[in-house]
């Protein structure tokens, strides 16, 4: 049984033993099965490496979808975001296991309770929401997870059906987990604390007794006023008296023993004393067995209280989800299996977004054939040009946003969206330092899916950089061309395109140029943007004053100046 934690979640055979010996082998598999991140640390093992472990397991998840570096490292600057807005630290853990999903039916499912909530979250008075993220922060107590999630659960019960998420409290035993909150209670306070009926008669003794000390002088005078005569008729005053005066059976003052060749006031001072004595030594053993009664009952109710944690991690994970769509006024993508497409309606970079650094423009871009649009054939792939600087390869960043945050179910920054289902999602930057290691990378972490036929999103920016200018022209046509016979799309940025045009297949050509589009960020179809040389001599051409230099530019063996540079000599001011 053991191998299971090997076969079907790659664990290795070191970080099994840990977690068989500390847990056993049926207790390992469960931890694992259902994310028990307390009990996997409890082995030994650390933390990032039961993550990697857990982002494997659970119905449909499909970690593998990151094939590149790049990838990776831009779903993990997701999480980081995402989990900004975790409202306890037992959140954060659940949310660095969240990858995309292979099941349509799991994604919306999540999608629904996300936005459910936030509905919930909105409705709610601020003072609510301040006690409800009050009281989730105490979730990072790990020692005292059991009575912190019941006193949550009987807390949000109180306060009603709030909708979303919170309805899974509906689905616990309140009843129990209220006699559980008060057992817990209970064996947290001392014993003149217990508000428990069998041990409030002796305390209320106590309280009287106390009372008795400072009335002891009064008590004197008053039997003096009888004209009593010796000790005997003294002592039955005083017994009477202290009945009278505190409910205590008579035959209780009676049966204690005090010496009799003492003062007046100590006598009865020893009294009240040695009831105290008695009375507490009985709330003593009433305690002791009240809290052995207790004990037993919280026992009993184990499955009822882990059913509580486990509510009480939902709806903190939920509400975290929620908090984070809301901060950026976030949507919920259409996530369709059967299309190759990513459709965007102002989106927006979830980087910049977070770095709070500048206001973000918004970009609409489509890549692929949109469901809402059968009639429109879209081109599968794009080559996406642009000067430095035009937004290329943010808006690359922005469609792996908008598709990771997709397929894992969770909500995006767009106005709209509409993105396929994918097997793989592989996002490739390229240094530019040209290394053999790195253009290797580039190349396995590309074609393997390509080739596989596995629905895949390319987002290649400036292959050149990796290549090298010479070879560049060949290797992208190729790549593109290996993508259109397959079941792949993407966009691949380049400063190239002149280079490969014209392309055949559902290959388009864009370019990001606010000049000829009049829009900042926005690739237009069908055009070859300037790039950044370009522009550069474009504007020492048009503010020099020499002809001799105008004529040193023109030699430079350029074909995109030909017609900048022969204005230029046209000009009638150089003929002078």
């Amino acid at each position: 049984m053991g191998l299971e934690l090997e076969r079907y979640w790659g664990i290795g055979p070191k970080t099994r033993e840990k977690f068989e010996d500390k847990l056993g082998v049926d207790g390992a598999q469960r931890a694992v099965l259902y994310s028990d991140f307390d009990s996997l640390l409890s082995t030994g093992v650390g933390l990032g490496r039961i993550v990697s472990i857990l982002r494997r397991v659970g119905e449909g998840k499909n970690i593998d979808a990151f094939g590149s570096v790049d990838s990776r490292n831009g779903y993990k600057n997701i999480l980081e975001i995402v989990q900004k807005f975790s409202v306890s630290s037992r959140v954060k853990n659940k949310i660095k296991i969240l990858a995309p999903m292979s099941s349509i039916g799991l994604i919306n499912e999540q999608l629904d309770l996300i936005f459910d909530t936030v509905e919930a979250w909105k409705l709610l008075p601020e003072e609510n929401r301040k006690m409800i993220l009050e009281r989730l922060k105490w979730c990072d107590d790990v020692e005292g997870i059991g009575r912190t999630t019941v006193g949550i659960s009987t807390f949000l019960y109180d306060m009603g059906n709030l909708g979303g998420v919170f309805q899974e409290i509906e689905t616990l035993n309140i009843e129990t987990l209220k006699k559980v909150e008060r057992a817990m209670n209970q064996l947290k306070q001392t014993p003149l604390e217990v508000d428990a009926e069998r041990i409030r008669p002796p305390i209320e003794s106590i309280e009287s007794l106390v009372q008795m000390e400072e009335e002891v002088y009064q008590i004197i005078e008053d039997i003096k006023k009888k004209n009593v005569s010796g000790f005997i008729e003294f002592k039955e005053e005083v017994y009477a008296s202290l009945t009278r005066k505190t409910g205590i059976d008579g035959s209780l003052i009676r049966d204690i023993e005090v010496e009799e060749l003492i003062e007046a006031d100590e006598f009865i001072l020893e009294i009240i004393r040695k009831l105290k004595t008695k009375f507490r030594g009985e709330i003593d053993e009433e305690k002791r067995k009240l809290d052995e009664e207790n004990r037993e009952f919280i026992e009993r109710s184990r499955g009822d209280i882990n059913k509580s944690i486990e509510t009480i991690d939902k709806i903190a994970f939920y509400l975290s989800l929620a908090l984070f769509a809301l901060h950026f006024d976030m949507s919920k993508p259409i996530v369709k299996k059967d299309i190759l497409c990513v459709k965007v309606k102002k989106g927006r970079n979830l980087s910049m977004l977070s770095s709070q650094r500048e206001e973000v423009t918004p970009i609409n871009y489509t890549i692929g054939t949109s469901e809402t649009q059968p009639q429109v054939e879209s081109e599968r792939l794009a080559v996406l040009t642009g000067r430095a600087g035009s937004g290329k390869t943010t808006l690359l960043d922005t469609v792996f946003h908008i598709t990771v945050l997709s397929n894992m179910g969770l909500p995006v920054p767009a106005e709209y969206a509409e993105v396929g289902l994918f097997d793989s999602i592989i996002l490739q930057k390229c240094s530019g330092k040209q290394k053999i290691a790195e253009a290797r990378e580039m190349l396995k972490s590309m074609v393997p899916p390509i080739v596989e036929e596995k629905k895949t999103l390319l987002l290649v920016d400036e292959i050149e950089m990796v290549t090298g200018m010479k070879d560049a022209p060949e290797i992208l046509r190729w790549v593109l061309h290996l993508a259109d016979r397959g079941e792949s799309m993407g966009v691949f940025s380049t400063h190239i395109a002149k280079t490969i045009v014209p392309i055949e297949g559902g290959i388009r050509i864009e370019g990001i140029d606010k000049e000829q589009s009049g829009e900042e960020y926005q690739p237009m179809p069908n055009l070859i943007a300037k790039p950044t040389i370009e522009l550069a001599i474009e504007e020492i051409i048009a503010s020099t004053k020499r002809r001799s230099e105008l004529v040193a530019y023109r030699e430079l063996d350029i074909k995109f100046g030909e017609r900048v540079f022969q204005r230029k000599l046209n000009d009638p001011k150089w003929k002078k």
